[in-house]
């Protein structure tokens, strides 16, 4: 069985901008540590949250754009399998 996720990857482009944590956040619309925790590191997450959409475009990205959020399929019986195997 697989399932997909989302890999968010707005810390190259939070950089690239030069806009501050704050910034970011009242720009998008959010707060500030929810906007501290999505552009200070690239992360995979299950469901893509309206922030992360209201972030990109604060940028000028389009969220949809693989560059900047990845969709990605993860197939769950492997991901099972490797930690045993690696304990083994």
């Amino acid at each position: 069985m697989s399932r997909k996720l989302f890999r968010v990857k707005l810390k190259a482009i939070h950089e690239k901008s030069g806009k501050s944590i704050y910034q970011a956040a009242k720009d998008a619309g959010v707060r500030y540590n929810t906007a501290k925790k999505y552009v200070t590191e690239d992360f995979e997450t299950d469901k893509l949250s309206p922030e992360v959409t209201a972030l990109a475009g604060s940028y000028g990205v389009d969220w949809r754009d693989p560059s900047v959020v990845e969709i990605i399929e993860v197939d769950d019986e492997e991901e099972l399998k490797t930690p045993l195997a690696a304990s083994a």
